[in-house]
Formats: structure tokens, C-alpha cells, sequence
């Protein structure tokens, strides 16, 4: 059953690759494809606190695996057996005639993909709370390796002095630490009467 068994997988951060390495674990013959909107897949989010307060000292290493292996396209390709697509955005899903549309972010041209099987696996995005000016210059959200990536330009640059933190949860926490390592002044703001 599973030789001509054609998977596709919507996101190739956390879930999408993890899916797709587990699918060639008991399926080894499907075709599996992760199309990833953006360009970095398969990182640690959870790190990014851990980069952006020096003890990661490069961005690639919230890619790599616990041995140093770098998780990118030819490491799932070559190492795990299937194919993923970076840029390349799902923006239609045709459940009766089970295909995806396929954007690509850069060209904007779009291609129907055929799929016996579809896993959605497009993660979260960060809550934005109802303040008036959170999209105001100076308000960051920090959710992805861009975020990260944005932030720390920023901070070495030195434009950053003061930091008001909104959220105590664990990342909230650990970007305080982060930030305070970096000799930033941070407020951290929380709804709630209690942190984590």
C-alpha cells in the first residue's frame, strides 16, 4: 500500500519534519513532500532565548541535531528519504480531487500538487494582545528565526537600551535572561498575578 503513496506535509518547522521522519520509519516506500512557506525548517524555537543570549553562538546550531548534524533540505533528502520545499506556500487544498496548490513565495507562480495523504502541520503564531500600537515601530514579536534573526541585528547594532517584555511564560522568561545577559534594562509585563 504504501509504495505509491504520495504525502504531503503544510510546514516544515517542528511537527511537519517529525511526522514526515516517522512516516518513513513505517511507510519506507511513500513519497513525502514538506512545503515550508518560509526558508529555515526544522529548528528549535525554544532555543531562540538561548541564541540571543550567547549560549548558542551561531543561529545554525537551533538546527542541528544533538550530534551537530544540520537539519536542512539535503539532510532530509539525502539522510531521511524525503523531499522538502522551502518558500513554497499551501495556499489551496482541493479535498475531492486531493491536490494542494503550491505558491511559491518569490515568483508567485502556483502548481497543483497531487497527495493520497495531507498532514497539516502549519504550527502556531504568537498572541497578540489587544494593546493599542502593538504593530507601532519598535514593537517586535519574537516567534521564528527571522524574529530572532531581526532582534539580534538589532541589539548589537546597539539600538536597543530598554526592553518591555509582554508574556512570563517560559520564553518570556528565558528572553529576560537572555536580554539581561546582554545588558539590557527589561520590564517584563504579564496578565496574569503569577509567571510561568
Amino acid at each position: 500500500m504504501d509504495k505509491d503513496l504520495r504525502v504531503v506535509i503544510v510546514g516544515g518547522v517542528a511537527c511537519g519534519p517529525k511526522t514526515a521522519c516517522r512516516l518513513k520509519r513505517i511507510l519506507p516506500s511513500a513519497r513525502i513532500t514538506i512545503f515550508e512557506k518560509g526558508k529555515d525548517i526544522s529548528y528549535g524555537a525554544c532555543g531562540m532565548p538561548y541564541y540571543i543570549g550567547g549560549v548558542a553562538e551561531e543561529i545554525k546550531a537551533l538546527c542541528d541535531t544533538p550530534v551537530g548534524v544540520t537539519r536542512d533540505v539535503g539532510f532530509f533528502k539525502n539522510v531521511k528519504g524525503f523531499d522538502v520545499e522551502c518558500g513554497k506556500e499551501v495556499v489551496a487544498i482541493n479535498r475531492e480531487e486531493k491536490t494542494v496548490t503550491v505558491k511559491d513565495v518569490d515568483s508567485g507562480t502556483e502548481t497543483k500538487v497531487p497527495y493520497d495523504k495531507l498532514v497539516l502541520a502549519t504550527g502556531g503564531k504568537p498572541v497578540r494582545p489587544p494593546i493599542k500600537g502593538i504593530e507601532a515601530n519598535g514593537v517586535q514579536h519574537f516567534h521564528s528565526l527571522n524574529d530572532c534573526r531581526k532582534l539580534d541585528e538589532q541589539l548589537k547594532e546597539g539600538k536597543i537600551k530598554k526592553v518591555a517584555l509582554v508574556g512570563a511564560g517560559l520564553i518570556g522568561i528565558e528572553m529576560a535572561e537572555a536580554l539581561i545577559d546582554r545588558g539590557l534594562e527589561v520590564t517584563v509585563i504579564e496578565m496574569f498575578n503569577y509567571i510561568i
